[in-house]
């Protein structure tokens, strides 16, 4: 009987947003050269800068020595594998490119900062594209500038 009072709704949709379009795929190298070893080798570096014992990646792969001697070595997919783990990445992408290596380098460089908040007690919720080290820095000076300064007005009370 009441069936034909009640008004029929729609199905609640939430209201559509533009995606914004996907970060582009960076292409994996197909031959490993001397320029992918030097960033295999910064990156590296950078991870045992950072405080990460390289004794706990991958150890270095055979073929590297043909790579130092000149000779350019095609990757098929065991050469990928041993190479993301002497270099502690997650894909070789990140070798592809002076851009990809550097944007990897930010990312590490950030490690030694975020570990040392954490160990003040704090974390950092980052949304987007990562912070780089230095944004970090300011992060925890401004929150070490508030933290002395609600002390000191607590202290004055």
């Amino acid at each position: 009987m009441f069936h034909k009072l009640r008004r029929r709704r729609p199905a609640a949709t939430a209201p559509t947003r533009p995606q914004p379009p996907a970060a582009p795929q960076r292409p994996e190298p197909s031959v490993a050269d001397g320029e992918i070893l030097a960033r295999a080798d910064r990156l590296r570096a950078a991870l045992h800068e950072a405080g990460l014992d390289l004794e706990r990646l991958g150890p270095e792969p055979l073929w590297l020595a043909d790579i130092r001697a000149g000779r350019p070595v095609p990757l098929g997919p065991d050469e990928r594998t041993e190479l993301v783990a002497y270099a502690g990445i997650v894909s070789t992408a990140s070798l592809s490119s002076d851009e990809a290596c550097a944007a990897v380098l930010r990312q590490i460089e950030a490690i030694p900062v975020l570990r040392e908040m954490r160990e003040e007690g704090m974390t950092v919720h980052s949304c987007g594209e990562p912070m780089s080290a230095s944004s970090l820095r300011a992060v925890q000076d401004a929150v070490r500038k508030a933290a002395r300064e609600h002390e000191g007005k607590r202290s004055a009370v």
